[in-house]
This record gives structure tokens, C-alpha cells and sequence, in this order.
């Protein structure tokens, strides 16, 4: 189950809610004037550990339609929450970038052990209450065998595929803060008004694998 059955009377980490503006400042260089771009996302999602919720603010991450390349890999064409968990490296390729690879390179991605693929990304299963939407894609990937190599490779045939889906996505790197004085700790009672901004919350198996995936993107070292 990705989603709990109910919502309760707490904020809790992964809970997707509205409501929520966010401010993205844009500068064309460091101490130049900013313009500030005001968005009103349709959803976003709570990305404060559950304990550290409170004293007036919250980090949000605005929830988005999965990106378009992302229905070229057959893998996770299939089921875009296979990116939440982690993974052989080849299937986490875009097909095209799968071809580029030298031989060396394919050889050591399919040796190598599970990680998770598209690092920044966790997506959240479509639901009733995200609206439909679909994805056209001009190309179809089929994974062959290289003859010479034996190894997989990517057939591009063009075939024009439109997928149908409600699923969404986050990503770490749009992270933003809200400051709302009604932005309690879990030890106060909740007002009513941001009970009411809840929309969703996580299965206590799907928190925990946002939490994975969002502590291993943040705690990886530099190559």
C-alpha cells in the first residue's frame, strides 16, 4: 500500500499537501538584483523529518508530472515507482545513453551492485485525486543483444507512444522553505486550517523509502 487508508491529526514527513506557494529567486549572477518567481504548486510534499516539524516552518518540494524521458526506459515505463528502490545500474539508463556506453562501461553496469537510479527523483503513485494527464514519446526502445558483444543494446524504432498516467514525482533538488505561524510540533495540537491542507499521506513502508532515498542522496560522497 503507497498511501495510508486515512490522515491524521499530525504533518508528517512525505505528506502531500496544497496551498503552499513557493518563491524561486532568479539572479543572472551572485549580487545582482533578483526577480522573484511566485508559483502556487498544485501539490507539494512535506519534506521535514516528522520530529522536526514546527516552530513556524516547513521544506516543501513542489509535486510534478514525471518527466517525459523518463516513459523511454522500459524498466521503469512499466511501473515509475521502481525508481524509488534500488536497482540493476542498466535499468536505470536512458536507452540512448545505454548505447553511447563503451563495452567496458555496459560490462561494469551490469556487474555492479544495486543502487538507487535518477538520484534526485522519488515518485509518488498516481492516485484519484491527482488529475490525468498524458505523455507523447516519438521513439520506442526495444533491448536487444549485441551479436558481436553479446551485451544489451537499444533498438530506436519510431513509433509514437502516448502513456496515461496520474502518477507524480518530487525532486530534491526544488526544496524550498515556507515560514506559517500555524506550523506546529508534533507535541501541539494542529490547527484546522492545516489539517485541512493535507491531502495525502505515505504508508509507513513508503515514508520509509522516501527516507532512504532522500538520505542517500544527500549523504553520498564526492567521486
Amino acid at each position: 500500500m503507497f498511501y495510508h487508508g486515512t490522515i491524521d491529526d499530525k504533518l508528517r514527513f512525505g505528506d502531500v499537501v496544497k496551498g503552499y506557494i513557493s518563491a524561486i529567486p532568479k539572479l543572472s549572477k551572485p549580487f545582482d538584483h533578483a526577480n522573484i518567481e511566485i508559483q502556487i504548486p498544485q501539490f507539494s510534499v512535506v519534506l521535514d523529518p516528522c520530529c522536526e516539524i514546527g516552530k513556524g516552518k516547513i521544506l516543501l518540494s513542489p509535486l510534478e508530472e514525471v518527466s517525459p524521458e523518463l516513459f523511454d526506459i522500459p524498466y521503469v515505463a512499466k511501473d515509475m515507482t521502481l525508481l524509488n528502490n534500488k536497482g540493476q545500474a542498466k535499468d536505470f539508463f536512458h536507452p540512448v545513453v545505454w548505447n553511447n556506453l563503451s563495452n567496458e562501461e555496459k560490462t561494469e553496469a551490469l556487474v555492479a551492485i544495486p543502487e538507487y537510479g535518477h538520484r534526485a527523483f522519488f515518485v509518488y503513485e498516481g492516485n484519484p485525486l491527482f488529475p490525468v494527464y498524458t505523455v507523447n514519446r516519438p521513439f520506442k526502445y526495444n533491448e536487444v543483444t549485441d551479436p558481436n558483444t553479446h551485451l544489451p543494446k537499444y533498438e530506436v524504432v519510431k513509433q509514437p507512444t502516448e502513456y496515461t498516467t496520474s502518477h507524480r514525482m518530487i525532486s530534491f533538488k526544488t526544496i524550498y522553505r515556507v515560514n506559517c505561524n500555524l506550523i506546529v510540533t508534533p507535541r501541539q495540537t494542529t490547527d484546522k486550517a492545516i489539517l485541512g491542507s493535507i491531502i495525502l499521506q505515505l504508508s509507513k513502508k513508503t515514508r520509509q523509502l522516501l527516507r532512504r532515498k532522500m538520505a542517500y542522496y544527500f549523504a553520498r560522497p564526492p567521486p
